[in-house]
């Protein structure tokens, strides 16, 4: 099987890193696994191609911007792969009715854009997935994870840890989640924590043009309790740092915005935390991080008494580390890259 990944290139943000252990894995597996363009510096890992003809699937994965795709020759890529090869993995759950979680994180402004983009899909392919963890109800939508733990991007440097607790990520939609659950944690144990940090776009300022454009909510931001709190900020970093950055930290917090929690759908993030020598806290309630990470995932959820969870992971790392090598255990024999490889296989051949 060969596929070829359409895809707007972020080198720290979107699916690079999952697309990435794709193109390893099914190399590994016989497959051939590749992304539409040109060879490009600071994606060494990616295999690009443009003979679109030659391959049996073309995917086009879209994350939150609609029209990216308008910068390559459309009209090449549909002109050379017929319309049952074309697959959309639709990774922000747009091909949905208006959904809109706590009032303000929703996948559609109004019915006009919610049209906008599934008549887009619908003009370019009939099959659409999701990368959810569950059934779509959706008639129209296979699902399927996507996401995957790739355990050849296990980091082990054995060094000193830098930060006692991180958070490697973009701060879109994340205020609510932060202000409600990590800071207040945070507050509650600042006398046995040290050095902590958010690494991410919009930590230290939202873009220039929210304002103008009257998007300020998906960036929303109190520097002041980042101050009090001794919270350190820094830039974005390459999808292939990642892993390593979080290795820096004895404590990663992993979250996800909350429509996207909502809807059960995977990113990388829920995987490359546990490829990190650290322990990863997840923001998930307890049934919903035992589905993907199995029974010990209860352990690290981040959810309830958020500050004594918190105090106690501090206080008992040997504990936390061995649950965490439970869950690595699971997800290896659960999540790997060989099983999403066929089950992406059996989702485009159905």
């Amino acid at each position: 099987m060969k596929v070829l990944f359409v895809m707007e290139l972020r080198l720290n943000a979107g699916s690079i890193q999952a697309v990435s252990s794709y193109i390893r894995t099914g190399h590994d597996l016989g497959y051939d696994f590749a992304v539409y363009g040109t060879k490009i510096n600071g994606f060494e890992s990616i295999k690009f191609a443009t003979d679109v003809d030659s391959f049996d699937h073309i995917i086009f994965i879209f994350e939150s911007n609609l029209y990216w795709i308008k910068k390559l020759p459309l009209a090449h890529i549909l002109s050379e792969a017929p319309r049952n090869r074309r697959v959309i993995l639709d990774a922000d759950g747009m091909y949905n009715p208006i959904i809109c979680i706590n009032g303000y994180d929703c996948n559609h402004e109004n019915e006009k854009n919610q049209k906008e983009w599934i008549d887009y899909y619908d003009s370019i392919s009939d099959k659409i997935i999701q990368p959810a963890i569950v059934p779509s109800q959706n008639p129209n939508v296979v699902s399927i994870p996507f996401y995957g733990y790739d355990p050849q991007n296990r980091y082990k440097n054995n060094t000193t840890k830098k930060y006692d607790l991180m958070y490697v990520g973009h701060n879109w939609w994340r205020w609510d989640v932060m202000q409600n659950i990590v800071l207040p944690a945070i507050k509650d144990n600042i006398d046995i924590l040290n050095d902590i940090c958010f690494i991410g776009h919009w930590w230290d300022k939202p873009p220039p043009w929210v304002k103008e454009c009257d998007f300020e909510d998906p960036f929303r931001l109190d520097h002041n309790q980042f101050k009090n709190l001794g919270i350190k900020t820094k830039p974005a970093i390459p999808y292939n740092q990642v892993i390593e950055t979080m290795d820096h930290g004895h404590i990663n917090i992993m979250t996800q915005r909350p429509l996207l929690r909502n809807l059960k759908h995977m990113t990388s993030k829920y995987f490359e935390v546990f490829l990190a020598d650290t322990i990863p806290l997840v923001i998930l309630d307890p049934d919903h991080s035992e589905l993907v990470y199995g029974s010990a995932g209860r352990d690290l959820s981040l959810h309830g008494s958020t500050s004594d969870k918190l105090k106690d992971v501090i206080q008992n790392k040997k504990k936390y580390n061995k649950i965490v090598d439970r869950v690595r255990d699971h997800i290896s024999k659960h999540h790997s890259y060989n099983q999403r490889i066929q089950e992406l296989e059996n989702a485009l051949i159905s």
